[in-house]
């Protein structure tokens, strides 16, 4: 029998919406189909971790990239590139470019969010210092770009590049808009498209210009990565206020940072009184105790804006699916709208 999802288990009252999924299966099973290009992936991290000059660098990036993680974007472009009927193994640089890109901008993050956790672990910022984690990061982004340049195409490069200023255009903006509870939602839907829908649109773009297949083709994967990125972004945001550590970061990460993810903005929006100036309270202050955070939790819960966000998520992910109507029903389809439904209904 499947395990009942984390999120239901947490906020029983969410099982009317969503089903269950077994999502550890579903990435295994994606990771038994491209056993050997996963593998070819896993060498090609650990190579572009390797600073002969620099014991440090090595020791930090080997540290950060082997910390575990979904690997979700090298997953989506392994099943595009196969969709596509193109030799999937031809794809194993360009999935690592844009992983290493990926976690470039965790090494980042961390930085600038303050965070002492990442995946379970100790963050670089917190083991190694801040300088530590936005130089790595820099590095893992230098050797990201010279896989893109390797792999040859001007057009995949000229994609990953603006998808670099994207993702931090899109940091900066959250930066910008940090402890103002007035944010209006157009901003949040930027945030998340420039943040998370920006390298997964870029993953399975970049599987359709490697492929060569028609501009029909490569839009409409272009359209399913980004609304199943920010569809994926959403449900992050969800699981801050309902699965907190189990996401390996402190309860509520979010609130304390002040960042207007979409459960605390529908909160806010629909709130009474009384709780609208918690939150707002909670959202302007740095020094807010976990236990305000904990009572704010439970009011998010109980205002309905994790329905809310989830049917947003719903909405996204249906648009990413439809996108997918232009190719034919195959395995590598099935795959696709898998990850979509585990972007909704996953635990971690």
């Amino acid at each position: 029998m499947v395990a009942k999802n984390k999120i239901l288990t947490i906020f029983p009252s969410l099982e009317k919406i969503h089903n269950q999924i077994d999502i550890t299966r579903n990435i295994a099973q994606i990771n038994d189909i491209f056993k050997d290009e996963v593998a070819a992936l896993d060498a090609n991290l650990m190579e572009n971790c390797q600073c002969k000059d620099e014991a440090l660098v090595e020791e930090v990036a080997s540290y950060i990239v082997s910390s575990g993680g979904k690997r979700i974007r090298p997953l989506l472009l392994f099943t595009a590139a196969n969709l596509c009927e193109s030799q999937v193994m031809l794809h194993v640089n360009m999935a690592t470019a844009i992983e290493l890109m990926h976690t470039a901008t965790l090494l980042h993050d961390d930085v600038v969010d303050e965070s002492s956790q990442r995946r379970g672990r100790k963050s670089v910022a917190l083991n190694w210092g801040n300088t530590m984690s936005v130089l790595v990061g820099d590095f893992l982004l230098g050797q990201s770009l010279r896989l893109m340049v390797k792999q040859g195409s001007l057009e995949a490069l000229t994609l990953l590049s603006e998808t670099s200023t994207i993702i931090a255009r899109g940091e900066i903006t959250q930066q910008r808009y940090a402890r103002n509870i007035n944010m209006p939602l157009h901003i949040y839907e930027e945030i998340i498209a420039a943040k998370t829908g920006a390298l997964f649109r870029s993953a399975t773009e970049t599987a359709a210009i490697i492929a060569g297949v028609s501009q029909q083709k490569r839009q409409a994967l272009r359209e399913f990565g980004y609304h199943l990125g920010a569809s994926f972004q959403v449900t992050d945001d969800v699981l801050d206020i309902v699965a907190g550590r189990d996401l390996g970061k402190k309860l509520g990460q979010d609130l304390k940072e002040g960042k207007i993810t979409l459960p605390i903005y529908y909160a806010y929006k629909h709130g009474s009184t009384p709780f609208k100036q918690a939150i707002r309270h909670c959202i302007e202050n740095e020094n807010v105790d976990l236990s305000t955070i904990k009572d704010i939790i439970s009011g998010i819960k109980q205002s309905g804006a994790i329905e809310m966000s989830l049917d947003y998520a719903s909405e996204l992910a249906q648009k990413a699916a439809h996108n997918l109507e232009i190719f034919p029903a195959n395995s590598s389809k099935t795959l696709l709208l898998n990850l979509l439904e585990m972007g909704l209904k996953r635990s971690y």
